[in-house]
């Protein structure tokens, strides 16, 4: 991130000096036309940018003698990141009720018919059953089922298993020829 800072403090400088630049070579008309505005040096504004950077970079950075180090507070949020990674969930959203719902990918319709137990979404996530609030779940007449817990590498390869096999479900076997899909009716896509 500090990279940026410095390459976004680079071009304000280079703009500036060059805006200064051509303001120097163009001459007033006449007397009338002369403003007198102060002449800040780029430099300025490099030293305002730098600065406004510390201020923001400061929760991040301790230092401890005389070297850089990460401040508590970003070392406890990296380690809860890190924690999140190593606990994922592959998920079903499986219909509660016989009935119509959305369908994201299928060919003819908007919608299509599920029975109560069929898949209408596979997923990963590493919020748990807090993915999806209480109300999209019975607004939508769906049930939150893991199927699977591990890192988010074997959640994802989990979740792929199941979108590609889908097609070979009973469920979807069932449906007439034109009907069948290639991958659940919530998943838009092969991923």
């Amino acid at each position: 991130m500090f990279i940026y800072f410095l390459f976004f403090a680079l071009i304000c400088n280079i703009k500036l000096k060059n805006m200064l630049e051509t303001k120097e070579k163009k001459k007033p008309k006449s007397l009338g036309d002369v403003r007198t505005k102060r002449n800040l040096k780029p430099r300025f504004f490099f030293f305002l940018f730098f600065a406004f950077a510390a201020v923001l970079s400061g929760s991040y950075i301790v230092w401890k003698n005389g070297l850089p180090e990460l401040s508590q507070e970003r070392k406890n949020k990296l380690e809860k990141a890190l924690e999140k990674i190593d606990n994922a969930e592959q998920y079903a959203l499986i219909a509660t009720i016989n009935g119509t719902y959305p369908c994201l990918n299928c060919p003819n319709a908007k919608t299509i018919f599920l029975n109560i137990g069929e898949v209408w979404k596979y997923g990963i996530t590493v919020n748990g059953e807090k993915r999806y609030t209480p109300t999209f779940l019975n607004d939508n007449s769906l049930a939150y089922k893991p199927q699977f817990l591990g890192d988010v590498t074997a959640c994802l390869k989990e979740e792929q298993n199941k979108i590609f096999h889908y097609p070979l479900l009973p469920e979807n076997l069932n449906r007439l020829p034109n009907n069948q899909l290639d991958r659940p009716p919530g998943n838009p896509q092969d991923r």
